[in-house]
């Protein structure tokens, strides 16, 4: 009996650097195509823009090589490339293994590949790196930030015109408002953190973007990609141009406190103020996310308070606050343009040398001036108090203390408690005090500790290279001094200890991989368990899901979940094609009724309103996803059941008409045949 469970094929793409492009001029590299560990495309000399082309033709799972800065000298160059490529393509480094950095012949050799003797050529070297990978060998290179831009605009140019023109405006803007809508439900629904930014227009939206803060493969199945002649969603994943050192920076500035003033949108304006109300930044920039956000505030401190110039507050400025565990100043209402415009007037006129470039900046500044002064009056009272005591404590502690609840003389109390342990306990004391210090911003350094976590990895891709060929020198110079260098005891133990070091951080990372797939299979065994007890409940049924009715998607379907059987719910993804005779066995089958997402495939729709099966929209019934099929509320049986006897009804009202149509037309004509015979 002939089997049809196939496995998708592995496409693995080889590359291995020809050599530099000089000035003006890319890079070339040698490129090899495997399907299945087969040969099906090679080339010995493709530019770099040829190979990124290559690479969204094939489409492949991995791309390998035998060292990824052939692919960029540096990561700002990779991030370049990585942004040009497929998403979903994963690029492996082949030479690199658990116990550090091999050649790729001996990787190959380690593999289970037999190698021919002396240097291969970079062809070879290619086809070598792609079977490697190809055997699970080698390690994933990621250069990217755990972050996602989900971009949804107009594909459609508005010019002038008249009221028709209008109209359809209106239109395009309520479909991105509509789909906006839907993503942030599905986005909500599976409990994803992210920021949206819209440009907002008479009767909808002109276009609008989410910074989800999760890699993009976490969006598979919940948000997906579209391009009609309307509207597009994009899916991009963000890709970190450099590596930022801000930890020293950090821990320098750790008692400098702050005053946040935020203004959110498609342009983010930021306002940095000390606790004095002094100016230490004000930027503006459009992409400013939170992650921006939190470098730029780290780099000068502590921030205490995160301000906003609007009620209700923006959920951006929350989610920051939140993040900091600093207050949040909102004022009773939102300040006015002439409100905002004299705060900053007043403001720069005592620190002239500030320049405001644009209204974003302008509302941030406002933001923050006013929770200063809203605070002012209290921080001077500490100042008064503090100087009248005669002690030599740290007043910005005592603000701090104030800002966030307490009484001058509470703040106080704790500061002189503070001291006075550390006069009993000498220098044990001074440390324990500065552990209290780190303790009091523990809440802060946890909730950006994951940021932390990242810029390392990054930063480790390139002490990677540096020790690649720093252990390449000292191979070489080992076999130079072989035969009369005798390896001294404590170099024997550096070496031993180098060598755990590396394993220690490969064993680091790996458990951060796993972490991170654990959680996401946690919450993916919730949400089925939640959909399967609907299930079982009978509160939802199941639909079939193909991507396009074709024969070849029914035979999948049939392999995957048996054959069609008699009221099934049919779910199409693609509604844009469709085969006759795919039609026509889903009505052999007797289906139900089947699910369209939007109202697109007009085609599809008469072909089989006229076979009398319903269709029915998506985003009325839908519950969600469980084992690659669809779920929707029970009552789309009944919906279904109705709409299809009014088609039945309809079509037979229509034969009916057309038979007496047919009834008139003859009494007619044998009338005047009748007449005509009586004349002659």
């Amino acid at each position: 009996m002939k089997s049809n469970d196939k496995q998708p094929s592995l496409i693995v793409m080889g590359v291995d650097l020809l050599y530099h492009g000089g000035k003006g001029r890319a890079p070339h590299f040698s490129v090899v195509v495997l399907r299945d560990n087969e040969i099906v495309a090679e080339n010995p000399e493709v530019s770099l823009h040829r190979l990124i082309r290559l690479l969204w033709e094939y489409r492949p799972n991995i791309l390998a090589v035998d060292n990824v800065f052939e692919l960029g000298e540096d990561e700002r160059k990779l991030a370049k490339f990585f942004n040009l490529i497929p998403p979903e393509v994963r690029v492996i480094q082949v030479t690199r293994w658990p116990e550090g950095f091999l050649k790729i012949k001996e990787a190959a050799i380690r593999a289970g590949l037999e190698v021919a003797y002396g240097k291969p050529s970079p062809l070879r070297t290619a086809y070598l790196a792609a079977l490697i990978a190809s055997k699970g060998y080698g390690t994933e290179v990621k250069l990217y930030e755990e972050k996602t831009k989900i971009i949804i605009s107009r594909t459609a140019s508005i010019g002038p015109g008249g009221m028709s023109q209008n109209r359809y405006k209106r239109r395009l803007r309520g479909i991105v408002l509509n789909l906006t809508r839907k993503i942030k439900e599905s986005l909500d629904r599976y409990g994803l953190d992210y920021d949206l930014t819209f440009r907002k227009s008479g009767g909808g939206l002109d276009s609008s973007v989410f910074i989800v803060y999760a890699p993009r493969e976490k969006l598979y199945g919940i948000v997906k990609p579209l391009k009609t002649s309307d509207v597009r969603i994009e899916i991009r994943p963000i890709y970190k141009p450099k590596i930022s050192f801000l930890q020293q920076e950090h821990e320098r500035q750790l008692q400098r406190y702050l005053i946040v003033g935020v203004d959110p949108g498609i342009s983010t304006g930021l306002a940095i103020l000390d606790i004095d109300g002094a100016p230490l930044e004000i930027i503006s920039g459009r992409g400013l996310d939170r992650s921006d956000i939190v470098s730029h505030v780290l780099a000068h401190g502590t921030p205490i308070i995160v301000a906003t110039d609007v009620n209700p507050v923006p959920e951006t400025v929350k989610r920051l606050a939140a993040m900091f565990n600093a207050e949040l100043y909102v004022p009773s209402q939102s300040l006015s343009s002439d409100e905002k415009r004299q705060i900053v007037q007043e403001y720069i006129s005592k620190y002239h040398w500030i320049t405001i470039e644009d209204n974003h900046q302008r509302d941030a500044l406002a933001a923050a001036v006013r929770a200063f002064r809203s605070i002012e009056s209290k921080l001077r009272q500490v100042e008064s108090y503090v100087s009248k005591l005669g002690l030599e404590i740290q007043v910005d502690k005592i603000k701090v203390a104030v800002i966030k609840g307490k009484s001058t003389t509470e703040a106080v109390e704790e500061e002189i408690a503070k001291l006075y342990e550390e006069e009993e306990e000498g220098e044990e004391g001074e440390r324990e005090e500065k552990t209290e210090v780190i303790q009091e911003e523990s809440e802060v350094e946890e909730r950006l500790r994951e940021e932390v976590k990242r810029l390392k990895r990054e930063r480790q891709y390139l002490r990677e290279r540096v020790r690649e060929l720093e252990e390449k020198v000292s191979h070489l110079e080992f076999e130079l001094d072989y035969k009369s260098k005798v390896i001294e005891p404590d170099e024997a133990t550096a070496r031993t200890i180098e060598m755990l070091k590396q394993e220690v951080r490969r064993l680091t990372e790996y458990s951060r991989s796993l972490e991170s797939e654990i959680t996401a299979l946690r919450n993916m065994i919730a949400s089925s368990n939640k959909l399967f007890l609907m299930l079982m409940r009978g509160e939802a049924v199941p639909a079939k899901k193909i991507h396009m009715l074709t024969s070849d998607a029914l035979a999948k379907l049939e392999r995957d979940f048996g054959r069609l059987r008699e009221n099934d719910i049919l779910y199409v993804e693609n509604p844009g094609y469709f085969e006759r005779e795919a039609l026509e066995e889903a009505v052999k089958s007797k289906i139900l009724a089947v699910i369209l997402d939007e109202t697109d495939g007009a085609g599809l729709i008469d072909a089989l309103k006229k076979k009398f099966i319903p269709v029915m929209r998506r985003d009325e019934y839908f519950i969600g996803e469980l084992y690659g099929s669809l779920l929707v509320s029970r009552r789309i049986i009944e919906d279904a059941m109705r709409a299809k006897r009014k088609l039945e009804e309809e079509a037979s009202a229509r034969e009916r008409a057309k038979i007496l149509e047919l009834l008139r037309e003859y009494k007619a004509r044998r009338r005047r045949e009748l007449l005509r015979g009586i004349e002659k």
